[in-house]
């Protein structure tokens, strides 16, 4: 069953009507409204007043999955119509409120106005706030532009200091994680307090993969169920092919790599329906997460072509044993070793991002024409 067009959250079903338990809205077929609403189905009231020019990006009718829930009015409240079935997803209350309404000019929008005029004036402003095929093609670019301005007007150790050191953390954390190591991410080191591994915290992990796995599945999220299995692949890589040693390795190394990799997932992530509000947060997320990467990406150029400093240091001070002294010092890394992978572990990313961006545009393209 496809997810709630509202919430994005499980739908359940009551006779012929279903509902959703989270954000209370129901999609409920012509005869059963009608019986509801105590007027027959053939009722000039029960005529969903469209709104025009339909927007792109409709949601899918939950109940035939063949036609797209769309925008207009009736009885004086803003409803979807189905465009096959006919069905009509209203929201929390409007049902009651719909009942109590009788036959009366009240289904005209407030102030008397003219239908068609308010249709296409509110129609213009659902357009205008975000989720439309041309801000959605222009925002992975923009991101990565503003990115690039921001660490041009030097606001690199403004960056580093905040965005980009959670990445920093939660790269360490995750790695630690998925080796089977109990974790603590802080704002400027990352705790493991123990070398050897939790039964513990392989079980919450394989458990929260499943979760990811299952959820996404049900939802026919595809390219999250790739996800969860390319985490499981990692997992299993991490914890019982490799030793404690060798997985401690590479949760160092990830300490870097997360500031390129998690910002990577995070634009990835833009074009995914996720769901939880994700339509609008998405946004910020995606330019917060272009900074980070873009900021990344230039410290390890630097780096590779020998005009910046390689990262050092911990949070101690930079005279202390950070990251890169222990990669070079305990596992035999070189600093040019070092800088050519991470580099090319970004250049990797960069690729996946614009697959991804094109991948958007052909399917964009597809659905218009």
């Amino acid at each position: 069953m496809a997810p709630c067009p509202a919430c994005a959250g499980p739908l359940e079903k009551n006779d012929a009507v279903l509902y959703c338990p989270a954000c209370r809205a129901s999609l409920q077929p012509l005869a059963a409204l009608a019986s509801t609403l105590q007027r027959p189905e053939d009722s000039p009231e029960l005529v969903v007043e469209l709104f025009l020019p339909v927007e792109d990006g409709l949601p899918p009718c939950p109940a035939c999955a063949r036609g797209t829930l769309r925008p207009g009015r009736m009885l004086g409240e803003t409803v979807s119509c189905c465009s096959e079935c006919g069905a009509r997803w209203v929201g929390a209350g409007q049902v009651a409120r719909m009942k109590a309404r009788r036959a009366s000019p009240s289904v005209r929008p407030p102030g008397g106005e003219d239908m068609t005029t308010y249709a296409e004036r509110f129609a213009r402003a659902r357009r205008l706030p975000f989720d439309t095929r041309a801000a959605n093609a222009c925002t992975l670019p923009a991101a990565l532009a503003v990115g690039v301005l921001a660490h041009v007007l030097g606001f690199s150790v403004l960056v580093w200091a905040t965005l980009e050191m959670w990445f920093h953390e939660l790269g360490h954390a995750m790695v630690a994680w998925l080796g089977g190591f109990m974790a603590v991410p802080l704002p400027f080191f990352t705790t493991v307090p123990r070398d050897d591994r939790s039964v513990a915290v392989i079980v919450v992990v394989l458990g929260m993969i499943g979760a990811i796995a299952y959820e996404a599945a049900r939802r026919r999220l595809w390219v999250l169920v790739g996800f969860a299995g390319a985490l499981l692949v990692v997992q299993v890589l991490l914890t019982f092919v490799l030793n404690p040693a060798q997985a401690t390795q590479w949760w160092i190394f990830a300490g870097q790599a997360g500031a390129i990799v998690l910002p990577t997932l995070v634009m990835l992530a833009f074009y995914q329906p996720i769901g939880w509000r994700w339509d609008f947060w998405r946004y910020p997320a995606v330019v917060l997460a272009a900074i980070g990467f873009v900021h990344a990406m230039f410290v390890w150029v630097g780096v590779a072509r020998k005009t910046a400093v390689m990262p050092h240091g911990s949070a101690v001070g930079q005279e202390s044993e950070g990251d890169m002294e222990r990669l070079v010092r305990t596992y035999g890394w070189t600093k040019e070793s070092l800088a050519h992978t991470y580099l090319a572990l970004g250049l990797v990313c960069l690729a996946a991002l614009a697959v991804a961006y094109v991948v958007y545009l052909r399917r964009t393209s597809t659905d218009a024409a």
